[in-house]
C-alpha cells in the first residue's frame, strides 16, 4: 500500500496540471446590424427597441458599450440569442456596467431564470461582476438576461460592456495502475469540498483515504526572489489568491490531464529547434 501510493503521488508531481477556461459568449458590443447589436434582442427582450442604444461616451474597452433605458419602475429585459449550455458544467457568467439605475442579471436555462447578481448601479466608473451557476439539464436555447429599471439620465442610463460566459471544469480523476485520485485547479488536491475522500486503494474498491494533500510549486525570478504556491488551507476554486485584476481569475479555472512524454517531447523540439513535421498537442497550445 505504502509503494503504491508513494509511486502514485510521484507520477501525480511530475504530471502537468493545467487550468483552462472554454469560453462559450463573448460580446463587446463591436458589431451592430443597423440599430441592434449582433447577438443580442433574444426572445425573452422586452426593451422597445429605442431603449437599446449604441454608446460611445466612455466604453470599457473597444469602440462601443450597450446603453439600456427604462425609467419605469417596471422592469423591462434586454436577453442574447439562444446560447448552447452542457448538463454537468459549472458557467461562469462576467461582465462590466456603469451608470444609474437598477439592473439584475439571469440566465434562462430554457426552463427555468436563474438569478446570478444585481442590485442598484451608481457610478461613472465601470464595476465589474460575476457569478457563476451549475447546470444539470443541457439545453441549446439559453439566454442570458438583463433586467433593468429606474434608469436615470445623469449617468447616461444604464451601459453594460465585454459580456463574458466561461465553460469551466474544477476536477479531473486520475487513474493509474490500482489507485484513483482527484486533482483540481485550486491545488486542494483527493477533495472537492465535499466530506468525503476522493483518494481510493484499490481503485473501484470504494476504499478511501488523504482527504486532502496540496502540490506546492516555487521558482526564483530575474531578481533572484523566491515566489512560492504553497497552499495550505482552500476554500475557493481558484489555484492562487487573486491576480492583477480580479476579471482573469475565473478563466484560468479549468483542469485537464497531459501526459510528461507530451511535456519532454515538446521541451526536446523547442530547445532545438526542430520544429518540422511536429503538431504540438492541443494541451500544450492552450
Amino acid at each position: 500500500m505504502k509503494n503504491i501510493s508513494l509511486i502514485t503521488l510521484c507520477i501525480a508531481m511530475l504530471l502537468c496540471v493545467s487550468v483552462k477556461a472554454q469560453i462559450v459568449f463573448s460580446n463587446g458590443f463591436e458589431n451592430w446590424t443597423g440599430n441592434v447589436p449582433d447577438n443580442w434582442v433574444g426572445s425573452l427582450t422586452t426593451l422597445e427597441p429605442d431603449s437599446i442604444l449604441q454608446y460611445t461616451a466612455d466604453v470599457h474597452s473597444g469602440s462601443y458599450a450597450c446603453r439600456l433605458v427604462n425609467r419605469q419602475l417596471s422592469s423591462r429585459k434586454f436577453s442574447s440569442s439562444a446560447i448552447t449550455l452542457d448538463s454537468g458544467f459549472t458557467y461562469v457568467v462576467s461582465y462590466w456596467v456603469r451608470g444609474h439605475g437598477y439592473l439584475l442579471v439571469s440566465i434562462y436555462n430554457g426552463t427555468n431564470t436563474i438569478g446570478l447578481n444585481g442590485g442598484v448601479v451608481d457610478s461613472l466608473g465601470w464595476i465589474y461582476r460575476t457569478g457563476q451557476l451549475a447546470i444539470t439539464t443541457s439545453t441549446s436555447s439559453a439566454e442570458l438576461v438583463f433586467t433593468v429599471k429606474i434608469t436615470n439620465s445623469d449617468k447616461d442610463d444604464i451601459q453594460i460592456d465585454d459580456v463574458l460566459i466561461y465553460k469551466v471544469k474544477y476536477n479531473e480523476t486520475l487513474a493509474l495502475n490500482n489507485v484513483s485520485a482527484l486533482f483540481s485547479s485550486y491545488n486542494s488536491l483527493f477533495w472537492d469540498f465535499q466530506a468525503s475522500s476522493e483518494y481510493e486503494v484499490p481503485k473501484g474498491s470504494g476504499k478511501k483515504s488523504l482527504f486532502a494533500s496540496a502540490l506546492w510549486f516555487g521558482g526564483l525570478d530575474s531578481n533572484n526572489s523566491l515566489h512560492l504556491a504553497a497552499g495550505r488551507y482552500r476554500n475557493g476554486d481558484d489555484f492562487f489568491q487573486g491576480s492583477v485584476n480580479n476579471c482573469s481569475t475565473d478563466s484560468f479555472n479549468y483542469i485537464w490531464k497531459i501526459n510528461k512524454s507530451d511535456i519532454d517531447t515538446f521541451i526536446w523540439h523547442f530547445y532545438t529547434g526542430n520544429m518540422t513535421g511536429y503538431t504540438i498537442p492541443a494541451s500544450i497550445i492552450n
